[in-house]
């Protein structure tokens, strides 16, 4: 048998979420891919231009 900590926590107990719990956490993973989208954009515009990528605080 596997341990929890095997699976991403967006798939434990899944089956026991609500509609409005899944429907939150399918919009969490759409918002973190179109992030993750635009990081990724940002980055290839960066090279392309040879900037020196840095981070910025919140």
């Amino acid at each position: 048998m596997e341990d929890i900590e095997d699976f991403p926590s967006s798939e434990v107990n899944s089956s026991k979420d609500t509609p409005k719990q899944a429907e939150a956490k399918e919009i969490t993973k759409n918002h973190n891919r179109a992030k993750d989208e635009i990081k990724n954009s940002v980055r290839a515009v960066a090279l392309e231009l040879k900037l020196e990528l840095r981070t910025v605080q919140k």
